[in-house]
């Protein structure tokens, strides 16, 4: 895309239309994704400040600590269990209770639900996107006669909320690059607009629509190929605000685990480089000679590589014999030989030659460096990577009460996490698929969901938020 025509003019209009919150989301997501350095002078440029360059290693460390939290707290195994245990007769105590009969049937009637919409796998998702972002959307309804429960990027939504807390209207926007061929032929580049509005009757895609560098909203017209009315009554919008705890009444979003210690990261990649730019050099030591004339050679001149030709093509075997070589021609080495073979001879009495190497301890300074940085971001976002010179010492493993008490401050933090998400994701989104699921039933929308007709007369029997909402 880069050679395409209008891509300066479009990244331009591009960025006129992302507001803050969502580029400062962005630049959280990128620290997830390793593109945080994307645009930046290369590593190896020699007339730019370090600082200012892209490290050329992006260690993962934020990706692996959502990814250690993201399997403690919903892996397979820790994933929460949901039942309206059958062995109870709630019916003594209230005329809507559940007697064992019909607690079996709404435990079938959950399965079947979180089987048909990959409920484990769309809370593990949202839950992994909300640490490194700050919040995570979940969207549900009916397509194809069948529950769905899908998930979109927070920093392009932007919600508002009723006085219970539920969503009111949840609008998806951004702007996008777009490929074209204009009047000649040629492919060119334009920014368009995305907009898609979710609100307690209608689900309203619009057509897209061009940006303007004064970021002033067109006139949006409907897209009736992409709009339809669900007629739930509410918006079938869950949003999830990880760890949001006490916030301003204007600031719906959470807080991503690493929003305070991208510098840290930064550093961390920064030396990670370095000592990996060190040990380039010194396992490609620098000759020097001294009393010899310049551009003098010790041995014959050294042929360049080339990239042999076979009859058929592909790889060289005893039915496909190479036939020829492809040699780049465009430049003229100056190489010598090397091998075991080839002796260097200088006839010159006073010339001299030096091979320069690093000592041994030479990269011990900045790997320490760089493992107390781990060590720290580490302690930071409450991870413990449990490396292999953690697990053994002195070829003795460690035992599993051992390898807790490693994981402990992990292990404590997850506690959290397990409840915030608990009570603010997973029983809000059954709530709304079992709202959805009545709702499709009594509005006459076909559903294939196993168990439906047994439980519906059972959901009937409860106000699921819906009086009141």
């Amino acid at each position: 895309m880069a050679m395409i025509a209008g891509l300066s003019d479009a990244q331009a209009v591009l960025r006129a239309n992302i507001s803050p919150r969502a580029a400062h989301i962005e630049r959280l997501e990128s620290f997830v994704e390793g593109t945080q350095y994307r645009g930046m002078p290369d590593w190896f440029e020699a007339d730019v400040q370090l600082w200012k360059k892209a490290p050329c290693i992006s260690y993962p460390i934020v990706k692996s600590a959502i990814d250690s939290n993201t399997d403690l707290v919903l892996a397979d195994g820790r994933f929460p269990a949901f039942t309206t245990h059958p062995d109870e007769d709630d019916s003594i105590f209230d005329d809507a209770g559940l007697n064992t009969e019909d607690s079996a049937v709404m435990d079938r009637l959950l399965a079947g639900i979180s089987k048909q919409v990959r409920f484990k796998s769309a809370c593990r998702e949202i839950f992994s996107s909300a640490q490194g972002a700050g919040s995570g959307v979940a969207m549900f309804g009916v397509r194809a006669e069948k529950l769905f429960m899908d998930s979109t990027k927070a920093r392009w939504c932007v919600p508002t909320f009723a006085h219970d807390g539920s969503v009111d209207t949840l609008e998806i926007s951004y702007p996008y690059l777009e490929e074209f061929r204009d009047e000649s032929g040629k492919w060119r580049v334009s920014a368009k607009l995305y907009r898609r509005v979710i609100d307690s009757q209608l689900d309203t895609t619009f057509l897209p629509a061009d940006a303007n560098t004064s970021g002033i909203q067109p006139i949006w017209k409907r897209d009736p190929l992409q709009t339809f009315e669900h007629g739930f009554g509410f918006c079938p919008v869950v949003w999830y605000a990880f760890m949001r705890g006490c916030s301003a009444v204007n600031k719906f979003d959470g807080q991503a685990i690493h929003t305070n210690y991208l510098d840290e990261v930064r550093a961390l990649d920064m030396a990670l480089s370095q000592r990996h730019r060190a040990a380039l050099y010194a396992g490609d030591p620098q000759w020097t000679e001294i009393g010899v004339e310049q551009g003098y050679t010790p041995t014959g001149k050294a042929r360049g590589m080339a990239m042999p030709a076979t009859a058929a093509g592909g790889v060289a075997s005893a039915s496909n014999p190479v036939t020829s070589g492809y040699r780049d021609t465009s430049r003229v080495t100056q190489g010598r030989k090397k091998s075991p073979g080839d002796v260097w001879q200088y006839e010159a009495p006073d010339a001299k030659v030096t091979l320069h190497t690093l000592p041994g301890d030479a990269l011990t300074a900045i790997d320490n460096h760089a493992r107390d940085l781990r060590i720290k971001l580490a302690e930071s976002l409450a991870v413990v990577f449990l490396d292999e010179e953690h697990v053994s010492s002195r070829g003795a493993v460690l035992s599993g009460r051992a390898l807790e008490a490693l994981k402990s401050r992990q292990l404590d933090r997850c506690d959290q996490y397990r409840s915030d998400v608990g009570d603010k994701l997973i029983l809000p989104s059954l709530d709304m698929l079992l709202r959805v699921t009545k709702k499709s039933i009594e509005s006459g929308r076909p559903l294939r969901l196993a168990g439906i007709s047994k439980a519906f007369p059972i959901l009937k029997r409860f106000d699921i938020a819906d009086e009141a909402a």
